[in-house]
């Protein structure tokens, strides 16, 4: 093949591809908005030959279509061609492109050319529909435009058009707010296409608006305050919107209204201004205000009281504490806190007690005086007792003079002011001693040994009485048997047989600084009986008449004789008589003594029968006590001697024997008694000196055995008592005292009275009652005593004495009464005997050694520096033990008082 038809072939070749490539893209290519038309089988890329160029409507409402016009320029290139789509901010394609009729264009959410455009003046235009989507914001529509000669020649170019979708919404305020009068309300909004913006504000929900404020809009997020005019009615149907300054139907609107809410006005103020009110009454203090959501802090004083937050505060019963300046702090929702004007109160204090009266004890017939203190004004007083007003006692002391029982009570007064309430003190108690009587003494009394007893007794009145259980003049001791000493009942349990004696009662008024003892009760304790003179053995002939006796001591007794231990039917008396024997009589007899305690076997007393008669001595008694008697005194007892035997008795000769015998007497005369013959003799005893005196007796006969009986009894130093009686307060001169003693038989003998002679300072002393001078002749039992009253009115200072001389069937015997006057001298010191006090100086107990008793009372009293007489006692023990804790420190006196003879032991008492 030739050159010219070779080049000739590849000329239509060449022509044919090309041709093929023009008709094979004539109707665009989509996807190259951002790319263009270059690369591979397209155009040569881009060129700033090629230009591109948009006009028509960008800003659009929602829904709005506007047509858009792509021009395309390039001045060598014939024909045109364009790819179009539509994006949102996200870069995703949307719907909203459209074609126009004849444009040459094709497709629906990306545009491109059916049939390319030819160039005109060097330029092409194709149109397009453009739709704003319905949500606002900034949109884009991409474009890529080219320029071409043929399908492989050409270049192109790209651009965009944005495009704004108008809108408007309202963020803030939401919901249903209140604001006051001239706050600032923030307003915000997001917006698209709107460059001016009106905030409007609705006074009617939303019905109508106004414009209040125009501001700059952009697209996006905006936000502006808004200051309410501080004016603004109240009302609850505000609303506030934002519009499109250049479109008044673009705008968004709150959902709900706002409130506008009013600012603080107090309307009525506290009042008084000032007032004075009384203590224990009620106050109100009321604010009235108007503004919205008002709250209220009452002050005093400018401090916040308490809980007081609402318009009024009450203060239901007034204390002085409550004085002060008052107001109120009003707060709202809206506007400054306001302050109310200010209300002064004074409070006028009622009575307050600052001083109670006192309770105190006292003796019958001294003053107590009761007294209150208190504060207020316009005070007054009114006492009472028990609740019942005393007559006249208004002033703010009370004294009752001259006390006596009736006046005990509790004493309060009723103080009052001229504000509040009456104030009542406390009680104050008062105590009225008596000087000790008694209503009831000791009952004596035997009980059997083990069981328990009660010893009682009683005094007219008992406040302030100590007690104190004394038995034979020695205080008792409580143990684990004795219980009650310091009562009024004493308790033994169980009773032992050394509980027998004489039981009194001390008892013991201080602060009358006086004691009286009651009278004595005796216990007497049964044991099993016992027997002083047991049965003696009998000899009889066969018809002879024995007797056996048995001589017991104790009341109730009972006897049951036994032969060989067997009860003989009808022998329950103290004798046995067998009136003639019989051989089958011979054995052994004995009694069973019983009381209601228990019983007592007596001795085995044999009865030996012969055939041949003898006579047999038998005495009433084994032993004889002649009693307690005073030296130089006599007294007699008797006993029987009897012939119990079947023959006549020879009774040779009586003998007194033993240390005592020249002071016991017996006939010695001999005698002969035929069988069941009885004689009587009698003893007599005259004591030689003090203490037990014995002997015994011996009787001779022709009876078989050996008899005789046993001989007691003791001499006193003197046969009635006390020696001493100490009166133990010291009297002032031309005052007086009473005071009762006894006067005991200290005896085993009734003794009669026939003389009392009075010597000493007989114008200080006289009889209360009956005088025992009066009485005579005056028989006094054996133990028993007789009351003696006395009236001591000291006519000096100083210690006074009345003796009395008794002069009675045991000779004489003197008592003194020794009283004190005034206070120059408490103490005397006539005589000397030994007493040692341990310890001196004293601090919780001191002892004090007596002297031996002797049958005589020591008297022991402890005087103060004023002579008063502090402690006093009666003793028969040779050792004392006194508490002085209770005695205030200082220097006293120990006076002893011992048979007519005195000891004054200085004293100091130190805590």
């Amino acid at each position: 093949m030739n050159l010219r038809r070779l080049l000739s072939r590849i000329v239509v070749f060449t022509l044919l591809i090309w041709s093929q490539h023009a008709f094979a893209y004539q109707n665009g290519i989509t996807g190259r908005t951002t790319v263009g038309c270059g690369g591979s089988g397209c155009h040569a890329g881009t060129s700033s030959n090629t230009t591109l160029s948009v006009s028509g409507t960008s800003v659009l409402s929602p829904g709005q279509q506007t047509t858009l016009t792509l021009t395309i320029q390039n001045s060598s290139r014939p024909r045109s061609g364009c790819d179009i789509d539509f994006i949102n901010s996200s870069g995703t394609n949307i719907s909203g492109l459209g074609t126009i009729s004849g444009q040459g264009m094709s497709g629906s959410n990306e545009l491109t050319h059916s049939t390319p455009k030819n160039m005109s003046g060097g330029q092409s235009t194709w149109q397009f529909h453009v739709t704003a989507p319905s949500t606002p914001g900034n949109y884009t529509v991409r474009i890529a435009g080219n320029a071409t000669t043929s399908s492989s020649s050409g270049d192109f170019n790209t651009t965009t058009q944005s495009i704004v979708v108008k809108g408007l919404t309202l963020t803030a305020p939401t919901g249903s707010p209140t604001y006051c009068g001239g706050s600032s309300i923030t307003v915000q909004w997001t917006s698209f296409g709107v460059s001016s913006a009106n905030i409007q504000l609705s006074t009617d929900g939303g019905s109508t608006y106004n414009t209040v404020s125009t501001v700059n809009s952009s697209d996006g997020s905006n936000s502006s305050n808004y200051t309410l005019p501080a004016n603004t009615p109240t009302g609850s149907t505000y609303r506030l919107r934002v519009v499109d300054a250049s479109d008044n139907s673009l705008s968004s609107a709150m959902s709900a209204n706002f409130t506008v809410a009013a600012g603080i006005s107090i309307t009525a103020q506290p009042t008084p201004a000032t007032q004075t009110l009384c203590e224990g009454l009620s106050v109100t203090y009321s604010v009235t205000a108007t503004g919205s959501g008002l709250t209220y802090q009452w002050r005093k004083g400018g401090q916040n009281i308490n809980g007081a937050t609402a318009p009024q505060y009450t203060i239901s019963s007034l204390t002085p504490n409550n004085a002060g300046t008052y107001d109120c702090l009003v707060t709202s929702s809206c506007g400054t806190p306001a302050t109310s004007n200010q209300a002064v109160l004074n409070v006028e204090p009622g009575a307050s007690i600052t001083t109670q009266p006192q309770g105190t004890t006292i003796c019958e017939g001294a003053s107590a005086t009761f007294t209150v203190a208190a504060t207020g004004n316009g005070l007054t007083y009114k006492w009472k007792k028990n609740g019942t007003v005393i007559t006249g006692a208004t002033a703010s002391s009370y004294t009752a003079t001259t006390v006596s029982q009736s006046d005990a009570g509790n004493y309060t007064c009723d103080v009052s002011a001229t504000c509040g309430s009456p104030q009542t003190s406390q009680a104050a108690n008062l105590v009225v001693v008596s000087p000790p009587t008694f209503t009831t003494h000791p009952t004596s009394q035997a009980v059997c040994e083990g069981v328990k007893v009660t010893l009682t007794a009683a005094l007219a009145n008992t406040n302030g009485i100590t007690y104190e259980w004394v038995k034979d003049g020695v205080t008792l001791t409580a143990n684990n048997r004795i219980n009650g000493v310091n009562t009024a009942s004493l308790t033994i349990n169980p009773v032992q047989a050394s509980d027998v004696g004489n039981y009194q009662l001390r008892a013991t008024a201080l602060v009358c600084q006086t004691n009286a003892l009651s009278n004595i009760g005796i216990l007497g304790v049964n044991t099993a009986p016992p027997i002083t003179v047991q049965p003696k053995p009998q000899v009889s002939s066969v018809g002879g008449s024995v007797t056996f006796s048995v001589t017991a001591t104790g009341t109730g007794l009972t006897y049951q004789w036994q032969k060989d231990s067997n009860p003989i039917n009808g022998a329950t008396t103290s004798s046995y008589t067998i009136a003639s024997v019989a051989k089958s009589d011979a054995g052994a007899y004995k009694v069973l003594v019983s009381n209601a305690c228990a019983t007592t076997p007596s001795a085995n007393a044999s009865l030996t029968v012969s055939d041949v008669p003898q006579p047999a001595l038998s005495l009433s008694a084994a032993s004889l006590n002649l009693g307690s008697i005073k030296i130089g005194a006599q007294s007699s007892r008797t006993f029987e001697v009897s012939n119990t035997g079947t023959a006549v008795l020879q009774v040779t000769g009586l003998t007194v024997s033993g240390t005592d015998a020249k002071d016991f007497t017996v006939d010695t005369t001999p005698f002969s008694l035929d069988p069941n013959a009885k004689k009587t003799l009698t003893v007599n005893f005259k004591a030689s000196h003090l203490g037990a005196e014995t002997a015994s007796i011996g009787i001779s006969s022709n009876a078989s055995g050996t008899n005789g009986l046993t001989l007691s009894g003791s001499g006193l130093d003197r046969a009635i008592a006390p020696a001493l009686v100490q009166i133990s307060d010291t009297i002032a001169v031309g005052a007086s005292k009473d005071t009762t003693f006894q006067l005991c038989n200290l005896s085993s003998e009734r003794i009669t009275v026939s003389a009392v002679n009075i010597s000493g300072d007989i114008s200080s002393f006289s009889f209360v009652g009956t005088p025992i001078t009066s009485s005579l002749p005056l028989s006094i039992g054996p133990d028993t005593c007789v009351s003696v009253s006395l009236r001591f009115s000291p006519l000096a200072s100083g210690s006074q004495r009345l003796s009395l001389a008794i002069t009675s069937t045991q000779g004489s015997d003197t008592t003194s009464v020794v009283g004190v006057g005034n206070i120059p001298q408490s103490v005397f010191d006539e005589s000397n005997f030994t007493a040692v006090v341990i310890p001196n100086p004293a601090d919780h107990h001191l002892t004090v050694q007596l002297p031996s008793a002797g049958g005589y009372l020591t008297q022991v009293r402890i005087v103060d520096e004023l002579g008063c007489t502090v402690y006093s006692t009666e003793t028969a023990r040779e050792q004392l033990q006194v508490d002085v804790q209770r005695f205030a420190q200082g220097r006293y006196v120990l006076c002893l008082s011992h048979a007519n003879q005195y000891r004054n032991v200085p004293l100091i008492i130190m805590h």
